[in-house]
């Protein structure tokens, strides 16, 4: 799968471009990491990506055919989002919100199918969240939701993910569940694009990296190659520096490879 964004800008109402003239290519499978600080344009970019900023005609591309000329079910078998907040106030149980990403795939008027439930309890296991099946989404806690919400988008089972800060909510040990979970799926011949605040989750998955500022991409290749302390100075400011000159010692979780 092939996604093009071709000179790309954006504004809310009028108002101060947030993106501008924003263009790459992402082909084929692997990781995708957006870094930069928060009100870059990193949600706005993905926002139009997913088809929910409206954009000009001939701006994205998905597999050579302009976005604009998707229903939202196509985009849909194309395109599983996991946003940065997940609301519901109705009190589906984790095992019935999964099963809505099988959606594009059942006919108006039908149930799920057999394997369309099998898909869902596949992607909790997955996700480590079987225990969860009966709970309410109400009564989980931020980061149980996060999970969730990537197990929904998985049901969709599409080659292409977007995630947008999937790491936000998640505690240190659940952080590493994911990035596994993330690596796993990009082996798995799919592409994942996300959003993150910490350069190391870049690094960790050995992805590719296009570095925001100011609403602009201002560098982008393989993220052991472009993140560095220089360009990361240059987005976060002075402060940051190695671990080597820290007066404490860095603690880091060893990743592990996730069964099953």
């Amino acid at each position: 799968m092939k996604i093009t964004v071709s000179k790309l800008s954006f504004s809310y109402e009028n108002k101060e471009e947030v993106l501008k003239d924003i263009s790459f290519n992402i082909d084929g499978c692997g990781i995708t990491v957006l870094l930069g600080l928060n009100g870059c344009g990193k949600t706005t970019l993905l926002d139009c990506i997913i088809g929910y900023h409206p954009v000009g005609k001939e701006r994205i591309f998905i597999d050579g055919r302009d976005i604009n000329r998707y229903t939202a079910n196509e985009l849909a078998h194309k395109i599983s989002y996991v946003p940065q907040k997940v609301e519901c106030k109705i009190d589906y149980t984790v095992y019935e919100y999964i099963l809505m990403g099988r959606y594009p795939y059942i006919r108006p008027g039908r149930h799920p199918s057999k394997n369309d439930c099998d898909i869902a309890k596949k992607y909790m296991e997955q996700c480590r969240i079987a225990h969860l099946a009966r709970k309410e989404i109400t009564q989980i806690s931020g980061g149980e939701l996060q999970i969730v919400s990537l197990a929904r988008a998985l049901s969709q089972e599409t080659e292409f993910i977007i995630m947008d800060e999937p790491f936000s909510a998640l505690d240190f040990s659940n952080q590493s569940i994911v990035v596994e979970l993330i690596k796993r799926l990009s082996e798995e011949k799919r592409h994942i694009l996300l959003t993150t605040h910490n350069p190391n989750h870049a690094l960790h998955m050995e992805s590719s990296a296009f570095l925001m500022k100011g609403g602009r991409i201002i560098k982008w290749g393989m993220a052991e190659e472009v993140i560095n302390v220089t360009i990361l100075r240059e987005i976060f400011g002075e402060t940051v520096c190695l671990s080597k000159d820290l007066p404490f010692n860095e603690v880091s979780l060893k990743l592990r490879r996730l069964s099953g």
